[in-house]
């Protein structure tokens, strides 16, 4: 095994070249990919927001009720 160090330190310029030029070949296909991956993002937040808005009365009360019910204790808690 150690016997085979010399000849992987001789091939390493030719596999590190080898792989600087996949990334390169691929840069198109990554940025595309890349785009795609966004615009995805951008659609499912776009398709959540009427659900965001319909919720968004239940969020405002959930709210307002954990502080509602916390104050009191958190008060307690940071006077001692």
């Amino acid at each position: 095994m150690l016997a085979a160090i010399p000849v992987l330190i001789e091939a390493l310029p030719v596999i590190i070249e080898a792989i600087i030029n996949f990334l390169v070949e691929s840069i198109p296909q990554i940025i595309k990919m890349g785009v795609e991956l966004l615009e995805g993002i951008v659609n499912g937040i776009m398709s959540a927001v009427p659900v965001l808005i319909e919720a968004l009365p239940l969020i405002i009360e959930s709210i307002v009720d954990f502080l509602t019910n916390s104050l009191p204790k958190l008060s307690r808690w940071a006077y001692r």
